[in-house]
């Protein structure tokens, strides 16, 4: 049985919980979807821009990771010179103050190099929808500008219509839901969402351009066109 399409009505009805009001969302944005681009929606379709905004968060747990080192070095760095030296001090502590200063005195050296091989002014790595209207919006040609199918995404794409790719490549996992969210409710926090990042977007690419961050990766000849000019 197909999913039931959104109308009007219950465009405005408020839902006690995501999943019905997912139930009622995600064929409104199949709905949207498919009088914005002429064929209905299709995951496989958007397979190259989903593969990127993947990739980009892996980038970010691993911002998370690196600078999680730098802090952890940095603090054990600064208890080792300031209470783990001498044993007749005080504040020297018991157990844990000898263990730390045991572990820092024996890998002091990997601890400095930590500091100076993660940089301090590494700037976060842009999240999913950031590339998400990068690659719609902003790269030249877009993700799509080499498919033989002639997709219609090779114009620049309004935030609603971003949002609504957006909420349909996540299947809606992303809706921070509240009780008596409406479809447009839910719609409306998307546009914000991406609105905000397709502003943000354009900025970041003249850094990229500047050589101050990495441009996304390439999958080689066939994603050539994923890179920015």
């Amino acid at each position: 049985m197909s999913p039931k399409r959104a109308t009007r009505k219950n465009r405005r009805e408020r839902f006690s919980n995501k999943e019905k009001l997912l139930a009622q969302l995600l064929p409104q944005c199949e709905s949207e979807y498919e009088k914005a681009f002429g064929h209905p929606w299709n995951a496989g379709r958007v397979a190259r821009v989903e593969a990127l905004t993947q990739r980009w968060k892996v980038e970010a747990e691993a911002w998370s990771v690196m600078y999680e080192f730098r802090k952890a070095a940095a603090k054990a760095l600064k208890f080792f010179e300031s209470a783990g030296i001498e044993s007749r001090r005080p504040d020297y502590g018991l157990f844990y103050a000898y263990r730390v200063n045991k572990l820092v005195k024996q890998r002091r050296h990997f601890l400095q190099s930590l500091m100076n091989d993660v940089r301090e002014d590494y700037e976060r790595p842009p999240d999913r929808r950031h590339w998400l209207a990068w690659t719609m919006n902003f790269a030249k040609p877009n993700a799509f500008g080499k498919l033989p199918e002639d997709l219609p995404y090779g114009r620049e794409l309004s935030n609603r219509e971003l949002a609504i790719l957006s909420i349909l490549m996540t299947d809606g996992e992303e809706v921070d839901f509240t009780t008596g969210m409406t479809v447009g409710g839910a719609i409306e926090q998307e546009l914000r969402r991406m609105a905000r990042a397709a502003e943000r977007a354009p900025l970041r690419l003249k850094r990229v351009n500047s050589g101050y961050v990495s441009a996304p990766p390439s999958d080689g000849e066939d994603n050539a066109g994923d890179e920015p000019e």
